[in-house]
């Protein structure tokens, strides 16, 4: 639950090295306790199915290369999503991990600056609870340091709205 000084900005979300555009129709930004695999994390969540407690998603914050995250962008970016599907957020339910896409993504900084990092896009696909069967997710990694900035998105399969407001977000992510 600790986090490190960001800039006070009602326009922008902050965790880790990374900040997405803070989306109107989510719910305020707050800190992410679920993630117990990352630092920093701050999130903004829109319930999607409130008789599931299903929500939409979306968070960034910190790996740390001491906890484990280390090695390329591209398998520290699997390893994040890897982690994530079997983590506490979707372990109430049977799930499925479906990694659809990876590739390399370029994410802009202060004074034109860009880092190089990895994005996976998948489906965590769940036996139990909401009617759309789970969830389109996407992670990105970016290096800072030792360390590792992420971006965890995710919204309700079959749902292109929702998707193409994924794109956006994960669009505007810059560096810190």
């Amino acid at each position: 639950n600790q986090r490190q000084n960001h800039p006070n900005d009602a326009d922008r979300v902050y965790g880790g090295n990374l900040a997405f555009t803070r989306q109107s129709d989510f719910d305020r930004p707050r800190p992410e306790p679920r993630f117990t695999i990352a630092h920093d994390v701050t999130q903004q969540v829109q319930s999607v199915a409130p008789e599931d407690q299903w929500i939409a998603q979306l968070a960034v914050g910190r790996l740390r290369g001491a906890d484990g995250f280390t090695g390329s962008a591209q398998a520290v970016g699997t390893a994040l999503a890897q982690c994530t599907a079997s983590s506490q957020m979707y372990t109430p339910y049977e799930q499925e991990l479906r990694i659809t896409d990876g590739k390399a993504i370029t994410v802009p900084g202060p004074g034109g600056a860009e880092v190089t990092g990895w994005r996976v896009d998948a489906d965590i696909r769940v036996d139990y609870g909401p009617s759309f069967g789970g969830d389109k997710v996407v992670f990105v990694v970016v290096p800072d340091g030792k360390d590792w900035g992420m971006f965890f998105g995710a919204v309700p399969l079959g749902d292109p709205t929702m998707a193409a407001q994924l794109d956006d977000v994960v669009g505007s992510l810059r560096t810190t």
